[in-house]
């Protein structure tokens, strides 16, 4: 995986694989102390890198490659929201205490901090590939 510069969209590093580019962003910190500016913050840059990924920008600087929305946060948003990012397929990447312990890496990215369900989804891709993406 290599980091590229970030576009001038709200992401904050985009990192490529071979099938894909995660856009990463962060939102927060604190969601419990701020949730309403957490949300709109959330809203707002979900919206401008959703079209990023979408865009014939996108398209013509990462080819036929898959747009992935990865929040990195300190701390768990509210489940209602980790749920409607879910339901969205943005990725939630816990940074802080609440990280879960090192996993297998990902076949894709080679992310070690997934939950043991997400650890093996990661695999599950590569048997559809057929192959470890490197």
């Amino acid at each position: 995986m290599s980091t590229q510069p970030a576009p001038p969209q709200p992401a904050d590093a985009v990192l490529l694989t071979p099938i894909a580019v995660h856009l990463v962003f962060h939102v927060g910190p604190d969601w419990e102390a701020a949730r309403e500016q957490a949300a709109a913050e959330l809203e707002d840059k979900l919206a401008r890198l959703t079209a990023y990924a979408k865009s014939r920008e996108f398209k013509d600087r990462y080819g036929d490659r898959i747009g992935v929305l990865r929040l990195q946060t300190p701390a768990a948003p509210p489940s209602i929201v980790e749920h409607l990012l879910k339901e969205r397929g943005v990725e939630v990447q816990l940074t802080g205490a609440d990280a879960p312990a090192a996993s297998e890496p990902c076949n894709q990215c080679q992310r070690t901090d997934f939950s043991t369900e997400d650890a093996a989804m990661t695999s599950d891709i590569a048997g559809v590939l057929g192959e470890r993406v490197e």
